[in-house]
């Protein structure tokens, strides 16, 4: 199958970085409910590298729509440079709770700035594990291009840990965005970085692997203009990129299993809904929300998880894990937004799923969704829902 290379590396400069970041700040300034504005990480591939704003709002927002009318038109006016959306937190849970990436390399850009408490910003693993299925997943689904059916084997094994028995619906473009694919795969330091900071990668040979396979990647973004065949580089990289992830993804389920608490005492565990952000929230309740968080690490002493209700966060892929999340959990939903009625129906098929494998006797692998406005999400989403309906 021919490949066609879309969104090509850009010729930019660190200075047109720096005029969109100031453009931007000016632009999101004009709101009252910004208290402070971060940028995330360096930009260390002009023309590849894309620019993270992390937006830290009031904890009560006054007008939300303003908020969003500002990004909208810093997106449309300098697409060029974002390859996606700001991240929105809350002031109170940012300081406090750390429910972002992990958030090393933190630059204050605007407002305020924030002390941060650190304690447990490596220890949201549910988040961190977002980080893992979003940067092994989808480029591996494009990797699959030009293999074809030679590598159904290893599609078959990747599908069978995030969409089961979805796989020959699968829709493999043939179009691949090359610039977004070499900045996921370039993702690959949040994984890293974490496993490191929990002590489980101090010396790992897997880590150690993936730390070249990362310079890898930092070459190939920084000479991809001098690269004769791109196609083929993109397929190499991410042919290594995905055995890297997923024995990332195989030691800190084994971490977590083994150090945090073990299947006995899974109970121990907490899972809140919580809002990331109250962009699309009304009436939210900050005190009472952190006074039951903070009560429930007191009294536990293990790992407090955020459910952030904007999104229905993946579960775990270890079957074990997924355990804990209790049937009464399907049917609580305490904060009511506009998503409300789409997590509602999220629900309803991962209810319909479990039945299914059930029934069918196939692997108990939980299954992934995640409510975004990422359009391969979207695609994927609506597959699985589809076949569920069909064979429900």
């Amino acid at each position: 199958m021919k490949v066609t290379l879309t969104n090509p590396i850009l010729d930019l400069k660190q200075k047109d970085y720096e005029e969109v970041l100031l453009a931007s700040i000016n632009g999101l300034r004009r709101s009252q409910d910004i208290v402070s504005i971060y940028q995330l990480g360096e930009i260390s591939s002009p023309g590849s590298s894309d620019l993270d704003l992390i937006v830290i709002t009031k904890n009560i927002i006054s007008d939300s729509e303003k908020i969003i009318n500002i990004e909208k038109e810093l997106l449309n006016k300098y697409s060029k440079i974002y390859l996606h959306g700001f991240w929105y937190v809350n002031e109170a849970l940012f300081k406090d709770i750390h429910w972002i990436l992990p958030a090393f390399n933190l630059k204050h850009r605007y407002g305020k700035k924030i002390n941060l408490n650190e304690k447990n910003k490596v220890m949201d693993f549910l988040h961190f594990n977002n980080v893992m299925v979003d940067s092994a997943f989808i480029p591996y689904l494009i990797y699959l291009i030009k293999k074809g059916k030679t590598r159904l084997n290893k599609l078959q094994e990747i599908m069978s840990i995030f969409f089961p028995h979805t796989m020959e619906k699968i829709h493999i473009p043939k179009n691949v965005d090359q610039r977004n694919i070499l900045n996921r795969m370039h993702s690959i330091k949040y994984q890293i970085y974490v496993l490191e900071k929990i002590k489980i990668g101090e010396g790992n040979e897997k880590i150690l692997q993936a730390k070249k396979f990362l310079n890898k990647v930092k070459n190939a973004r920084s000479n991809w203009p001098n690269q004769s065949n791109k196609s083929s580089t993109i397929l190499s990289l991410l042919d290594e990129h995905y055995n890297c992830s997923l024995e990332m993804i195989e030691l800190f389920n084994n971490f977590f299993l083994n150090k945090v608490c073990s299947v006995n005492d899974i109970e121990k565990i907490v899972l809140v809904n919580y809002p990331r952000n109250n962009l699309f929230v009304k009436n939210w309740d900050k005190k009472n929300h952190f006074k039951i968080t903070k009560n429930l690490y007191n009294q536990t002493g293990r790992i407090v998880s955020i459910f952030p209700i904007n999104y229905l966060v993946q579960l775990l892929i270890s079957p074990n894990i997924s355990n804990f999340i209790k049937k009464r959990m399907l049917n609580e939903i305490s904060i009511k937004h506009k998503y409300t009625k789409e997590i509602k129906k999220m629900y309803s098929i991962l209810k319909k799923y479990n039945k299914f494998t059930k029934q069918t006797n196939l692997p108990n692998v939980p299954l992934r969704k995640m409510l975004t406005v990422n359009p391969k999400t979207k695609i994927i989403n609506q597959i699985i829902s589809s076949n569920l309906k069909r064979n429900s």
